[in-house]
């Protein structure tokens, strides 16, 4: 009797335990990305990164990023999803990161500085973890629209959900 009491409370309880918290863990992701404007909504290059979970690698790697500007947000500033693809065939997808500052980087009119946010990706194979949510990764650098140097440059560092 006291087993089938236990058991009925701990069914119960299921439902509530797996939507208290959809992050079980978060981990640090910081890298490089180089990309090179195709045109002002689609950027082709090379990205690496290195996530850390609990002090130790949970996931490093280098691959191919496409980024296309999918939307303009309110404030006139773009919105972008991004796919890496990792030799090992991992691979991540962030999906509407929000440019938060474009701001001129120099007197040429066609070079800005940046500051973007990511906090929505998913992944895939290795990298399957990740979560469509709870993420906080920004990207800072310069971004060139100048025809004769159409290149872009980005640090990341931030937190990924890892579930």
């Amino acid at each position: 009797m006291r087993f089938e009491t236990l058991a009925g409370l701990l069914l119960l309880t299921l439902p509530l335990a797996a939507n208290a918290d959809d992050c079980s863990a978060h981990g640090n992701l910081t890298g490089q990305i180089k990309t090179v404007n195709f045109s002002q909504q689609l950027q082709y290059g090379i990205a690496a990164v290195h996530i850390e979970k609990n002090g130790q690698t949970f996931y490093q790697g280098q691959g191919v990023i496409i980024g296309q500007v999918v939307d303009q947000q309110d404030n006139g500033l773009p919105a972008l999803n991004h796919t890496i693809y990792f030799a090992d065939g991992s691979k991540i997808r962030t999906f509407g990161d929000k440019v938060e500052s474009l701001l001129p980087a120099d007197a040429s009119g066609c070079r800005f500085t940046a500051t973007e946010r990511l906090t929505s990706a998913k992944g895939r194979k290795k990298l399957r973890r990740l979560t469509n949510d709870e993420h906080d990764v920004l990207a800072q650098g310069t971004i060139s629209y100048c025809p004769d140097d159409p290149r872009n440059e980005l640090t990341l560092s931030g937190t990924v959900c890892i579930n």
